[in-house]
């Protein structure tokens, strides 16, 4: 690796592998190489300062705190985030919400307990292998309570490699080039692939908004963690939204509080336009400014020709990030 490219690293994940001790043999092995007093680079300083702090997030992992919920349980976390229906508390492995009081009607059928636990029903009437691919985005409910103030708990299970959207995009927050807009591109398409399965099941999601989603950027999926029971059958009331997808909504929906998959659509068109760079190409800009399409498989069939257009094909871009990056 060169000086130049040492100092463009932003994620520990660049530089360091996840075993502390090889990354501490390697961490020796570049300030042999690149420290002030044996680099003579103008380079030389910032590099040494890059690996520092680079390695320090290897060496010092961020660590959970315990938090006590209201009149509720004990949670080990992250980082606690409020919203417009309660709160959220992320950790390494379950993501809590606590949501306020009211929300039961929202929630009324959309969980269903099973031997082995809950499972989430939106419901899509759509067969067995599509509802097993729609797993991978769905949110995987371990535990459900009541606590004091008709508030509800409900606890989701989460990978050690998945982040918070909102998280994600923070960090990569001024970055520009090529690389960032594919990485934001398979987000947009699992976002579209989210809105196919609503639309064949006959719901809208409209939930589609960064604090909402969990980001894993080893294996490229984009999951809902939250916000998934303000879900409505297509057609049927609204019982609620959070403040980006109440913005991106219809006027008719606003005005009559009608489910309609254009909802979907438009969400994820906002959340295009909010989080590519404004160096990205072209294709992409007017792709999140245009009209949406009337059902979200074409919309995905537009995008796709989008992603051609604008990068010559499909490809596999590692996005360098983890968990040390953030917290």
């Amino acid at each position: 690796m060169t000086i130049q490219e040492v100092v463009k690293c932003r994620s520990c994940t660049e530089l360091f592998p996840q075993d502390r001790q090889k990354s501490e043999e390697l961490y020796r092995e570049l300030m042999k190489k690149f420290h002030p007093d044996v680099c003579g680079d103008s380079l030389s300083s910032q590099a040494a300062a890059v690996i520092n702090s680079l390695y320090g997030r290897v060496k010092y992992p961020p660590k959970q705190h315990d938090m006590r919920i209201a009149d509720g349980p004990l949670v080990r976390c992250f980082k606690e985030y409020d919203r417009c229906d309660g709160q959220m508390y992320f950790s390494h492995s379950v993501v809590t919400f606590v949501l306020d009081s009211g929300l039961d009607e929202a929630l009324d059928g959309k969980l269903v307990k099973r031997y082995n636990g809950w499972e989430i029903s939106l419901g899509c009437e759509t067969p067995e292998s599509v509802r097993a691919e729609a797993k991978k985005f769905l949110p995987d409910i371990s535990e459900v309570m009541g606590i004091p103030g008709g508030r509800t708990v409900l606890k989701v299970k989460c990978s050690g490699d998945e982040l918070p959207l909102c998280e994600a995009l923070d960090f990569f927050k001024g970055c520009a080039g090529r690389e960032v807009s594919k990485h934001f591109a398979w987000i947009i398409s699992r976002l579209l692939g989210m809105c196919c399965y609503a639309a064949a099941g006959g719901f809208v999601l409209n939930c589609l908004a960064e604090e909402n989603l969990l980001i894993d950027p080893v294996e490229h999926t984009v999951r809902l963690a939250g916000g998934w029971w303000f879900s409505a059958a297509e057609g049927g009331r609204i019982f609620g939204a959070c403040q980006r997808v109440y913005d991106a909504m219809p006027s008719s929906s606003k005005s009559d509080g009608i489910a309609r998959g254009i909802i979907d659509l438009e969400c994820v068109k906002a959340i295009c336009r909010r989080i590519f760079p404004d160096d990205c190409p072209a294709a992409i800009r007017e792709f999140s400014r245009s009209v949406c399409a009337d059902d979200p498989f074409e919309e995905l069939e537009n995008w796709e020709k989008v992603i051609n257009k604008a990068f010559g094909g499909k490809f596999f871009t590692p996005m360098k990030l983890c968990i040390n990056d953030i917290f």
